[in-house]
């Protein structure tokens, strides 16, 4: 046994070896920064990681590396992570695929779907690990691509301009609550305990019907209408992260992408902040977010601060929408005041009718 686990360690340093070679053709690193890269210059700069579940942190990781690596100056590969697996038709020209496995755990409808992805000639790179030992190597041969992928680019993988932006909006937002015991936080809208507004953008594309008859279900159709199939939909969630949320997260993803053929993240705040937030703001342009907050909640103090954690995350969630904002991003700002279970399931059967072209006369009950 212990001689197993030596061999399974030294096939890290194996992996390690082949990335110091100096050709993309025999260095692992540099031919998957290489394809990482000319991919987005291809005009596909929407990376989809299908990965086996028992692998799935280390799609996170991933998505955290290559986001807040190589999104800033308008470009940058978009890592797509957790995503349902969906139809061969509900893929466009965007995409390009990484296929990611464990020996003898390999799921048959990934599988499956990467065989039909590869057949229909999307680029895909397929990676088979023999033991979960091969992580330590794959941790390597990512992180050098990432660097590798940014000289490609042209913009320095070590910086992350965006965040630092979003953490100052932050600060702003908790100075002015010390000094007055309030956020700087004004709805447009408010139905039934749900109150929204919209990034700048956002409200020039809204009709007369949403910006004035408080209908959140015709703002919500002009925000659905206004992302393109080469765009990509972001799903912001300041929620206590459990399984029902992520489930019913990943319901709206599915359905977004099979009627509007578009891509779709999905982080939770503030985690997101620190990966994807940085994509979000100074990648690709084409993004739409839909931003959740709730009010209330379970008080817990900050030491020697006037504001609890729960303030202070909404503090993060209105930097963000105003980083966002400022970026021309359009985002539309969802609170719910109380039951957020409740509300973001409603929240999801509300998409999918508006999806369905239904939304004439809908409220969000």
């Amino acid at each position: 046994e212990s001689k197993q686990n030596t061999n399974r360690i030294l096939s890290h340093f194996s992996l390690h070896g082949e990335c110091r070679k100096s050709t993309k053709t025999t260095n692992p690193a540099l031919k998957l920064g290489w394809y990482l890269a000319e991919n987005v210059k291809a005009g596909r700069d929407k990376l989809t990681i299908l990965i086996d579940s028992c692998l799935a942190p280390f799609a996170l990781w991933l998505e955290q590396l290559l986001a807040e690596s190589t999104g800033k100056q308008g470009t940058g590969v978009i890592p797509i992570v957790g995503e349902p697996l969906g139809a061969l038709e509900e893929y466009g020209p965007d995409r390009y695929f990484v296929c990611i496995g464990l020996q003898g755990h390999e799921e048959k409808q990934r599988l499956e779907l990467a065989r039909r992805l590869a057949g229909a000639g999307f680029p895909i790179a397929e990676f088979k690990l023999r033991d979960p030992y091969q992580l330590a190597g794959e941790f390597l041969r990512w992180e050098a691509a990432t660097a590798v992928c940014g000289h490609f680019l042209g913009i320095n993988p070590f910086d992350e301009p965006n965040v630092t932006e979003s953490k100052q909006n932050t600060n702003r937002i908790l100075s002015h609550f010390s000094l007055h015991g309030e956020m700087p936080w004004r709805a447009e809208g408010e139905n039934e305990g749900w109150q929204w507004r919209y990034s700048p953008r956002l409200g020039e594309e809204l009709s007369p019907e949403a910006g004035k008859n408080n209908d959140l279900a015709a703002g919500l159709k002009c925000f659905l209408e206004g992302i393109g199939e080469q765009d990509y939909f972001g799903l912001l969630l300041y929620l206590p992260y459990e399984q029902a949320i992520e489930d019913e997260a990943a319901r709206i993803r599915a359905a977004l992408r099979r009627k509007l053929k578009c891509a779709t993240v999905m982080g939770f705040g503030p985690r997101y902040l620190h990966s994807s937030g940085q994509e979000h703001k100074g990648g690709p342009p084409g993004g739409s977010f839909l931003l959740i907050t709730r009010s209330g909640g379970e008080r817990l103090e900050v030491p020697a601060e006037v504001f609890d954690f729960g303030q202070l995350q909404f503090a993060q969630a209105l930097g963000d929408f105003q980083s966002l904002a400022d970026k021309g991003r359009r985002v539309l700002h969802l609170n719910f005041s109380s039951d957020y279970r409740r509300s973001f399931s409603r929240l999801g059967r509300l998409l999918r009718q508006v999806l369905a072209r239904e939304s004439k006369g809908l409220t969000a009950r």
